[in-house]
């Protein structure tokens, strides 16, 4: 996400952001799956810099 931090927030910025998140999951936890990202982005949040993520995901926990 750092490299994310000074990016426009243009129409491209939802998809990064979603690429980013997932990738990162997918190598660092990969015991979890993310369902659904939802990014909500209003032109008053992007004046503000500011973004609100709604993340489901559900995880895989092996018991002995």
């Amino acid at each position: 996400m750092h490299e994310l931090l000074f990016e426009p927030m243009t129409g491209e910025f939802e998809t990064k952001l979603t690429q980013t998140i997932t990738e990162s999951v997918n190598f660092w936890l990969p015991y979890i799956t993310i369902d659904e990202i939802d990014v909500d982005m209003s032109d008053e949040m992007k004046d503000s810099h500011t973004a609100k993520l709604n993340i489901k995901f559900s995880f895989y926990c092996h018991m002995r």
